[in-house]
């Protein structure tokens, strides 16, 4: 009797557990198939010294873009949410390469931060295309 209640509890406890330890899932998008890598690298927090600020709004959102055989390396500089995860993306509107980088955490703050962004992007016509960051 002890032991068929003592299994009966076991069953129930290993059932509760994995019931609530069930994954996430994520909810960030499927990435571009043109899209071959992304990298984000932290700059800087933005900064309260006007100076140093300006410095570095001069290169925000300007694009740096290179054609390198069947390949198109895009540089930037942008604004982002210091708390939480982001991700980098782009979709294709007409001509137009739009690079994105969107948030994907539940988490935000008020701080911001300054990242630098660099898209590989896949170019088998070896085309010039439009690039735009949104």
């Amino acid at each position: 009797m002890k032991i068929t209640i003592l299994k009966n509890a076991l069953i129930i406890a290993i059932l509760s557990f994995s019931i609530s330890c069930k994954q996430k899932q994520s909810s960030q998008p499927i990435r571009h198939k043109d899209l071959l890598g992304f990298k984000s690298e932290y700059i800087a927090e933005y900064l309260d010294d006007k100076y140093q600020r300006n410095k570095i709004e001069q290169k925000l959102n300007v694009l740096k873009v290179r054609y390198i055989e069947d390949i198109i390396y895009v540089s930037t500089y942008a604004e982002a949410n210091g708390c939480g995860g982001h991700f980098g993306n782009m979709k294709i509107r007409n001509n137009t390469i739009v690079l994105t980088y969107d948030f994907s955490s539940d988490t935000t703050c008020t701080s911001m931060v300054i990242d630098k962004l660099t898209y590989l992007i896949n170019n088998p016509g070896k085309k010039k295309r439009k690039i735009k960051f949104e």
